[in-house]
């Protein structure tokens, strides 16, 4: 799959990584063929990378967090991980 940004290169650590040694990627054949080496039977493939850029760009965090959410399983680097984010 070509990449939606050609010649740009993502920008590291990516924001579920704390430190270079976590911050990894795999294209979309890769990840594809991880899955099926894995067992699992891909029937539907369906990039949605636009969509998630423009949900990413709308997104304005509350100045407080709500007391359920994705900051929990993060920490306390949420703000600053969730700010890779974003366009």
């Amino acid at each position: 799959m070509p990449s939606p940004f050609p010649g740009a290169e993502p920008l590291f650590p990516v924001p579920w990584a704390r430190d270079p040694s976590t911050s990894f990627l795999l294209d979309a054949d890769a990840t594809r063929a991880v899955l099926e080496s894995s067992g699992f039977t891909v029937r539907v493939w369906r990039d949605v990378s636009a969509e998630a850029r423009q949900w990413f760009a709308a997104l304005r965090p509350p100045a407080q967090p709500p007391k359920l959410g994705l900051h929990l399983l993060l920490g306390p680097d949420f703000r600053t991980m969730s700010r890779k984010l974003r366009p």
